[in-house]
Protein backbone atom coordinates (compact mmCIF):
# COMPACT_ATOMS: atom_id res chain seq x y z
CA UNK A 1 0.00 0.00 0.00
CA UNK A 2 1.62 3.44 -1.15
CA UNK A 3 -0.92 5.68 0.65
CA UNK A 4 1.30 6.66 4.03
CA UNK A 5 2.51 8.94 5.78
CA UNK A 6 6.03 8.20 4.83
CA UNK A 7 5.16 7.68 1.00
CA UNK A 8 2.91 11.07 1.35
CA UNK A 9 5.75 12.73 2.08
CA UNK A 10 8.32 11.64 -0.08
CA UNK A 11 6.02 12.16 -3.14
CA UNK A 12 5.48 15.84 -1.66
CA UNK A 13 9.52 16.26 -1.40
CA UNK A 14 9.98 14.98 -4.91
CA UNK A 15 6.88 17.05 -6.41
CA UNK A 16 7.23 20.39 -4.55
CA UNK A 17 10.20 20.15 -3.12
CA UNK A 18 10.78 24.01 -2.56
CA UNK A 19 7.24 24.71 -1.71
CA UNK A 20 6.10 25.73 2.00
CA UNK A 21 5.12 22.31 3.62
CA UNK A 22 5.09 23.98 7.12
CA UNK A 23 4.69 27.56 7.99
CA UNK A 24 5.38 28.53 11.68
CA UNK A 25 6.50 31.56 13.57
CA UNK A 26 10.15 30.92 13.13
CA UNK A 27 9.39 30.88 9.22
CA UNK A 28 8.67 28.31 6.62
CA UNK A 29 9.45 24.44 6.26
CA UNK A 30 9.90 23.42 2.77
CA UNK A 31 8.61 19.90 1.78
CA UNK A 32 12.57 18.73 0.81
CA UNK A 33 13.56 19.93 4.22
CA UNK A 34 10.95 18.68 5.77
CA UNK A 35 11.52 15.34 4.53
CA UNK A 36 15.54 15.66 4.99
CA UNK A 37 14.70 16.05 8.87
CA UNK A 38 12.41 13.38 8.86
CA UNK A 39 15.16 11.01 7.36
CA UNK A 40 17.89 12.10 9.74
CA UNK A 41 15.29 11.75 13.27
CA UNK A 42 13.61 8.22 11.47
CA UNK A 43 17.68 7.43 11.52
CA UNK A 44 18.25 8.59 14.97
CA UNK A 45 15.42 6.47 16.16
CA UNK A 46 16.34 3.66 14.93
CA UNK A 47 19.92 3.95 15.82
CA UNK A 48 18.35 4.04 19.30
CA UNK A 49 16.52 0.52 18.47
CA UNK A 50 13.15 1.65 17.95
CA UNK A 51 11.64 -0.85 15.38
CA UNK A 52 8.62 -1.46 13.30
CA UNK A 53 5.59 -1.55 16.19
CA UNK A 54 7.45 -0.25 18.75
CA UNK A 55 6.49 2.54 20.60
CA UNK A 56 8.00 6.19 20.68
CA UNK A 57 6.56 8.59 23.20
CA UNK A 58 6.91 12.07 22.74
CA UNK A 59 6.51 15.33 25.27
CA UNK A 60 7.07 18.23 22.87
CA UNK A 61 5.71 21.82 22.55
CA UNK A 62 3.05 22.25 18.89
CA UNK A 63 6.03 23.22 16.78
CA UNK A 64 7.44 21.75 13.49
CA UNK A 65 9.97 19.52 15.90
CA UNK A 66 6.65 17.31 17.14
CA UNK A 67 5.55 17.07 13.38
CA UNK A 68 9.47 15.75 12.60
CA UNK A 69 9.36 13.51 15.55
CA UNK A 70 5.50 12.33 14.58
CA UNK A 71 6.19 11.95 10.99
CA UNK A 72 9.65 9.95 11.86
CA UNK A 73 8.63 7.57 13.73
CA UNK A 74 5.34 6.76 10.95
CA UNK A 75 8.75 6.38 8.50
CA UNK A 76 9.93 3.50 10.46
CA UNK A 77 6.25 1.99 11.31
CA UNK A 78 6.39 2.47 15.23
CA UNK A 79 3.31 4.15 17.39
CA UNK A 80 3.34 7.42 18.74
CA UNK A 81 2.55 8.13 22.16
CA UNK A 82 2.18 12.01 23.17
CA UNK A 83 2.16 12.42 26.64
CA UNK A 84 0.56 16.06 27.81
CA UNK A 85 3.17 18.71 28.57
CA UNK A 86 2.77 19.47 31.88
CA UNK A 87 3.13 15.88 32.87
CA UNK A 88 6.14 15.49 35.34
CA UNK A 89 7.69 12.44 37.22
CA UNK A 90 4.99 9.99 38.32
CA UNK A 91 2.75 10.79 35.47
CA UNK A 92 5.43 10.75 33.14
CA UNK A 93 6.92 7.58 35.17
CA UNK A 94 3.52 5.78 34.35
CA UNK A 95 2.35 7.00 31.28
CA UNK A 96 5.60 5.14 30.00
CA UNK A 97 5.30 1.88 31.61
CA UNK A 98 1.94 1.59 30.46
CA UNK A 99 2.58 2.51 26.98
CA UNK A 100 5.95 0.07 26.70
CA UNK A 101 7.36 3.24 25.07
CA UNK A 102 10.84 2.17 23.79
CA UNK A 103 12.61 6.03 23.71
CA UNK A 104 10.86 8.71 25.44
CA UNK A 105 11.46 12.23 23.47
CA UNK A 106 11.64 15.72 24.76
CA UNK A 107 14.29 17.53 22.88
CA UNK A 108 13.62 18.01 19.02
CA UNK A 109 15.16 15.24 16.38
CA UNK A 110 18.05 17.52 15.23
CA UNK A 111 21.35 16.31 15.11
CA UNK A 112 21.93 13.77 12.03
CA UNK A 113 21.95 10.74 14.79
CA UNK A 114 19.22 12.50 17.36
CA UNK A 115 21.17 10.42 20.24
CA UNK A 116 21.28 13.85 21.95
CA UNK A 117 17.14 14.00 22.04
CA UNK A 118 16.52 10.71 23.84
Amino acid sequence: MDDTLPHWLGRHAKERGDAPAIVHAGGTISWKALNERVVRAAHGLAKQGVRRGEVVAAQLPNTPDFIVAYLATAKIGASFCTLHRPYHGAEIEMTLAHSAAKVFVNKPLESADAEDAF
